[in-house]
């Protein structure tokens, strides 16, 4: 028997064997045939024990076996969503049939002490939402074809796109569920981030503010549309403490973030301001460190910096 790390491996390299170009006439197929049965009775419950056992008696920061199967682990489950397109919508499908919610073991991945598995759960969750976005477009093509072939066809006709807009219809509540659930799960990371930037750990504050901008981007319309689901309040306040983080590779992510939602909100462009005005007075700890270079710090003010003042 196999240990897990080397399932998640090899699954892991089916997945991105099938997605190239050389792959033979036919794997899509296979591979689309095989992703219930892979996510529900491998990748699931691998996922779910590696996340259970990963940070038990592991200092803050450390590294062990579990993490790096739970990291193979968010990482084998984003290829095969790329592999056979689908987001979380369809995802949380598929894990309905088990005891596993799928989507609270991703929430539960971004408390986890190391690096490699914060950041293979920010790229999951980019993908699933991005996966989501592409299905909402064309929910969106169905709802206007119907409105053209309810103008043109009798009343006796028959119309096709009926189910489908009905179904994909449900999809859309679905979505706007799971990413208010995400916009909630990434909010209670703030405080965890003020914890690990006391602690002088920047590549978990540079994750999670990862993680929060992509939540963010997509869910602004939903925030402009005022349908999300609860308040979206603790991820931009995840986000303002990244602003004021002094990292430029953290400070970046969350400036440019904000700064695509900002025009929206003249209270959050208000709130903004002050953050940015502070941030283009040149740190002296930034001749030589960790947090960039003063050669970096000039592109950062350039470039994103400029960006956000004159949004």
């Amino acid at each position: 028997q196999l240990p897990p790390q080397a399932v998640v491996a090899i699954i892991l390299h089916i997945s991105v064997e099938a997605r190239g170009k050389g792959c033979p006439a036919g794997t899509k197929d296979v591979i689309s045939a095989l992703l219930p049965s892979v996510c529900k009775n491998i990748i699931g419950p691998i996922l779910l024990e590696s996340l259970r056992e990963g940070d038990e008696g592991v200092s803050s920061g450390g590294e062990n076996i579990n993490h790096r199967i739970a990291a193979i682990s968010l990482r084998s489950l984003e290829s095969w969503c790329k592999a056979n397109e689908i987001g979380a919508v369809k995802l949380q499908k598929i894990f309905n049939s088990t005891n596993i919610n799928i989507l609270v073991s991703i929430a539960d991945a971004l408390y986890s002490n190391s690096e490699a598995v914060i950041d293979a759960v920010s790229e999951l969750i980019d993908t699933l939402l991005q996966l989501d976005e592409r299905e909402a477009s064309i929910s969106q093509g169905l709802s206007i074809a119907q409105s053209l072939m309810n103008g043109v066809m009798s009343d006796t006709g028959a119309n096709p796109l009926d189910l489908a807009r009905q179904i994909t219809g449900d999809d859309d509540t679905t979505r706007s569920r799971i990413l208010s659930e995400f916009v909630s799960a990434v909010g209670l990371q703030r405080f965890r981030f003020s914890e690990r930037q006391t602690k002088g750990d920047v590549s978990v504050c540079r994750c999670l503010a990862r993680t929060a901008a992509v939540v963010l981007t997509h869910a602004q319309d939903l925030m402009k549309k005022g349908t999300l689901e609860g308040s979206p309040d603790g991820l931009l306040d995840l986000l303002f403490k990244a602003v004021a983080h002094p990292s430029l590779y953290v400070c970046g992510i969350a400036v440019e973030a904000l700064t695509n939602v900002a025009p929206s909100s003249s209270e959050l462009s208000t709130k903004l301001l002050p953050f940015l005005q502070g941030k283009a007075i040149i740190p002296f700890h930034l001749i030589d460190n960790d947090d960039g270079s003063l050669e970096e710090y000039i592109n950062f003010r350039e470039r994103v910096l400029a960006d956000g003042l004159s949004s």
